[in-house]
């Protein structure tokens, strides 16, 4: 007796192999091609799929039976009507029979179903049992869960899955795909098919688990695996789309829809093979396997229009149906399942004997819900297939490096090709080409100094042989920096990627017919897929139908109802945009580096390393953080970077922490650096929001309002002294008249904006204004600004004044070097002897005594406090103001420098800290912040403080005269950008070329021309065009 166990998989996979549009006789048909290939148009006859689509009994069940194959839907033209899909089932009998009579596989023990859903989201499974109505049993499984059912023996019926989230569907018969089993049927054998007569609802496949059916473990090849495994969600035409709001659930057959089969297609029949009416092709030859999918008339598969009995396969198999109309047994074979199934026997193998053991009549069926991660599904899906069109073409497709996605070199829909723009989008910049491609699985890379940015890799024919050599752009496609002569003329690189496609010799370049057969994607799609592979890696296009659209982000108002509306409108950008920045650091990698160690005057060790030129949009700065990893990870350290390439130089310098142990000095060859992303902007920032909202006294009334929209009639302001008719600051030049008027008024005005156009002197005017801002009001002052080169420059203005000034840096940022680092507080605290020593001998030995370490702590906070409050100006970024070392006090007034250059929140921090009296310097013409997420930025995150205050009306006091340009070149922006008002304050004699050096202007007179450059156009190292 024999003993097996079937499994049905109901898949989250929508697409198998190469799915091609076709026509066929003026009609269009929709073909899944099983085996992975493309489809030839040339060789496509009549009857492509081997057993057309078609029913003999009107509008029941379109028949069609395939070998182990794919599915076959056949878009047909309606007319008036929108085109429509005739659909098909897949049949299989299995069971083990001897040359004279079957041996029936009944028993006592009746059958098993195990329900398992490998899908990430809930699903519905429904059971309905032949001769129940439409009486059905469900059961809703989790991801990953199972559960078992018990069937009696002769059970028949059928099971279908929907996702858990899809509302109970109207009409009958149900668009659902049907897995359809009977149990101990005809001559004792259990019959199982996939079914799409209704409609299409997921991807259902049936696999018999091999071992269980027979003693003999050859048997296990008797059954095969069966399923419909197209997309007809995604390719359903719209009159058949059933919806659910905007999500579309499931795809109508044409009989559910209009109750018509299509009968006067052409060439359409339910024979297919050895029956009395097979179907020919254009030529009238017999039909056989034009999808490869094993048709021939060796296997001699016969149809319902066959002799009216089974006929017997090279194997001893059986083709035939299994249930008359009323889905009761047969005698023989009927006219099929509900009048028009039509199945087959697979190769089945003689058994003589019965199994001993009850328990071996005992069958499994399991129905498995999956996501594309199946083995099933990997093992039919060209792995390599282009994860956005489908094209599979080894020649032409590449595997991202970083997500292991592959994409072709077909344009599709969009301007570039589809792995150019996935490299753009997803900022993955590193590919591989395919083994079976023409150049092997070849990685890209210059060949100078390793580069794997294929965004900045360009060829350069070689002189000796018929070769290429792959460089960089910068630097080593430089003629100064190329090693040997024989490489070739550096004048001659050509980049890899011309026009968004990379070049037709490295990747085939697919023809526009090619891409028409293919799926066509949007570039709309490209992007929700991008943005959904950041959650769902596993997602491919079909999902984009099923992805409830994302909440959409608070968009930036003039006005706000109170604090905590400006909270919450700000704080889910802060946080969308933290994430955006963390990714972006976050994939900065680079592998296979040489490091060269020294030690620096500290006695710590740094290592300087050159780093390929990413050009990505995070950039490293002076003060990050980077990790430093042996490629076998037996040693890893962090530091932070001291310096980064310039015009001195290409290294980077990394002094690593205090403390780091085990340094393989020896070691220069197999580093990893990665960048180390901290949260500590985006976590002040929001502690700023919260404070906005929640601290009545973190600034004054009148700051408040206006900062929400609602602007008081202000007062001036008390001064302790009268302010002398010649406003200036000691050491530093004299205002002129806009500057002085500026001073005046921000002097007076509890909120002020200074606008300085470039080379007006908006450094010396800000370091004017605090030192008549301490003199006047006696009160301390915080001076911020986005950037520390911009503080740096103004804390040395003010320095000048002979202001107590502090510069506070960052922890990170204590290491390097700048023009006033003997202002910072970190160097100001080594005044205090006590203090001093216990740094250098913490220094040498690199720990202290418990005593000592709990002394210099309790010491070092006494000092900084000291420092602090005894300073005129304190003197930090605006991220730096929320530093818990300045966080105890207050400052009465607060001047932000380039308040435009940074976003709301971030000057925000300063301004909680107690802040009466506000001056924000900067230009609303000139760059405005940087924001990382687009998404972020179009919600208006990308508009500063600054603007926003001059959108509610207040006026912005205008630095009028310009100490930088030729007069020639400020016309230019005056007229554009400042209605003509900038002045010159420097003339043309002020601006002549020092005597010696020549340049071939257009006219001598006017030292200025615009160049007009010829070429292609090409990517940067970041997938910005230029």
């Amino acid at each position: 007796m024999a003993h097996y166990a079937v499994f049905f998989v109901v898949g989250c996979l929508y697409v198998i192999g190469d799915a091609s549009a076709i026509q066929w006789n003026g009609n269009w048909a929709f073909a899944c091609d099983f085996t992975g290939g493309d489809l030839d148009r040339a060789n496509v006859p009549g009857d492509q799929c081997g057993g057309r689509c078609a029913s003999t009994a009107g509008c029941t069940h379109f028949t069609w039976t395939t070998w182990n194959g794919g599915t076959c839907f056949l878009k047909q033209g309606r007319g008036s009507k929108a085109d429509a899909f005739a659909t098909s089932d897949q049949s299989m009998v299995c069971g083990v029979v001897t040359d004279s009579a079957p041996t029936p596989s009944g028993g006592t023990s009746g059958h098993e179903v195990k329900l398992k859903n490998y899908c990430s989201k809930p699903v519905t499974v429904f059971s309905l049992e032949n001769g129940a109505g439409k009486q059905t049993q469900s059961w809703q499984l989790g991801s990953q869960q199972e559960l078992p059912r018990q069937l009696p023996n002769g059970w028949a019926g059928r099971f279908y899955a929907r996702y858990a989230d899809v509302a109970p569907l109207s009409g009958w018969p149900q668009p659902d795909s049907l897995a359809e089993i009977k149990f101990d049927g005809y001559m004792g054998l259990d019959f199982y098919d996939i079914s799409l007569v209704d409609g299409f609802g997921v991807p259902v496949k049936m696999t018999p688990i091999p071992g269980t059916f027979s003693k003999n473990a050859a048997d296990s090849k008797s059954c095969k695996t069966i399923g419909c495994l197209a997309d007809l969600i995604g390719g359903c035409p719209e009159d058949l789309k059933l919806r659910q709001g905007s999500r579309v659930v499931a795809c109508q057959s044409a009989c559910t829809k209009y109750g018509a089969a299509e009968p006067d297609a052409p060439g359409m029949s339910s024979s297919n093979g050895g029956g009395k009416n097979p179907t020919r092709d254009a030529t009238g030859a017999h039909h056989s396997s034009s999808l490869g999918l094993g048709f021939d008339s060796a296997l001699n598969l016969g149809g319902t229009g066959g002799e009216g009995r089974p006929s017997q396969s090279m194997n001893g198999g059986y083709y035939g149906s299994y249930k008359n109309s009323n889905g009761d047994d047969g005698a023989g074979p009927s006219n099929g399942y509900q009048n028009g199934h039509s199945s087959a026997f697979d190769d089945t193998i003689s058994e003589s004997g019965a199994a001993t053991e009850n328990d071996l009549a005992r069958r499994m069926i399991e129905l498995t819900v999956e996501d594309d991660d199946s083995d099933f599904f990997k093992s039919i899906k060209a792995e390599h297939s282009c994860c956005y069109c489908g094209l599979s073409d080894p020649a032409a497709v590449a595997c991202c490096v970083m997500c292991k996605k592959w994409f072709c070199n077909g344009r599709g829909l969009i301007q570039g090709s589809h792995i150019v723009h996935h490299m753009v989008r997803a900022k993955h910049f590193e590919i591989q080409l395919h083994k079976d491609g023409p150049l092997g699985d070849t990685s890209l890379e210059c060949y100078n100094c390793g580069n794997k940015n294929s965004l900045v890799l360009g060829f350069i024919p070689a002189k000796s042989e018929s070769l290429v050599v792959l460089l960089c752009r910068s630097p080593c496609a430089n003629a100064s920096n190329l090693k040997d002569s024989s490489w070739g003329d550096a004048n001659q690189w050509k980049a890899v990627i011309e026009n968004r496609q990379f070049a037709k010799w490295m990747l085939r370049q697919p023809t526009e017919q090619e891409m028409i057969r293919q799926r066509q994607i949007t570039s709309s799609q490209l992007l929700k897929l991008e943005d959904l592979w950041k959650t769902n890696p596993a997602a491919t296009v079909e999902d984009l139908d099923q992805v409830l659209p994302e909440m959409k982000l608070p968009e930036i108002v003039i006005r706000y109802e109170d604090a905590y509306h400006y909270q919450r409108i700000f704080l889910p950008l802060i946080r969308q945009e933290a994430d955006t920045d963390r990714k972006l650091k976050e994939s900065q990698l680079f592998e296979n580096v040489i490091i060269r160690w020294d030690t620096g005057l500290n006695k710590r060790q740094i290592a300087y390393f050159i780093l390929p030129r990413m050009e990505s949009d995070a950039k490293i700065m002076p003060g990050d953080e980077l990790r430093l990893t042996t490629m076998d990870r037996t040693w890893d350290a962090v530091g932070n970077v001291l310096k980064v390439p310039d015009n001195s130089g290409e290294e980077l310098s990394l002094q690593l922490k205090l403390g780091t142990k085990n340094i393989p000095v020896n070691t220069n060859t197999g580093f990893r650096v990665e960048c180390v992303w901290k949260s500590t902007s985006f976590d002040r920032m929001r502690n700023a929001l919260t404070t906005f909202a929640i601290d009545s006294n973190c600034m004054s009334h009148f700051v408040y309002s206006t900062l929400l929209g609602y602007p008081m009639r202000e007062t001036p302001l008390a001064r302790s002294v009268v302010l002398p008719r010649r406003i200036t600051g000691p050491n530093l030049p004299e205002l002129n008249a806009s500057q002085v008027n500026a001073v005046r008024i921000a002097i007076d005005s509890q909120i002020s904006l200074i606008q300085g156009p470039p080379g007006t002197g908006k450094t010396v005017t800000s370091a004017t204004l605090v030192y008549h801002l301490v003199k006047s009001t006696k009160a301390k002052v915080l001076v911020c600004a986005p950037s520390n080169i911009a503080v740096d420059q103004l804390t040395e203005k003010i320095h000048k004044t002979g202001l107590k000034v502090v510069r506070v840096y960052s922890k990170s940022r204590e290491v390097v070097e700048s023009s006033v680092q003997f202002l910072s507080l970190h160097l100001q605290m080594l005044t205090n002897a006590e203090l001093k020593k216990l740094q250098l001998l913490k220094g040498e030995t690199g720990e202290l005594s418990d005593k000592d370490e709990r002394r210099y702590r309790a010491l070092r906070v006494q000092v900084e406090q000291e420092l602090l409050s005894g300073a005129d100006v304190v003197c930090t970024t605006c991220v730096g103001a929320g530093d818990p070392r300045i966080g105890k006090l207050k400052f009465r007034v607060v001047l932000i420098d380039e308040s435009t250059q940074a976003i709301e929140p971030e000057c925000l921090i300063p301004i909680v800290m107690g802040c009466k009296q506000l001056v924000l310097v900067g230009d609303h013409c000139q760059l405005g912040p940087v924001v990382m997420s687009k998404d972020v930025a179009a919600a208006g995150l990308s508009s500063s403080m600054f603007e926003r205050l001059i959108a509610l009306g207040l006026r912005a006091h205008r630095l009028q005269v310009q100490y930088r340009m030729h007069p020639i070149l400020s016309e230019f922006s005056s007229n554009i950008f400042y209605e003509g008002s900038l002045q010159n304050g420097v003339s043309p004699v002020d601006r002549i070329m020092t005597e010696g050096m020549d340049f071939p202007w257009p006219n001598t007179e006017k030292p200025m021309f615009f160049l007009n450059i010829f070429g292609s156009e090409e990517l940067a190292g970041s997938g910005r065009r230029f």
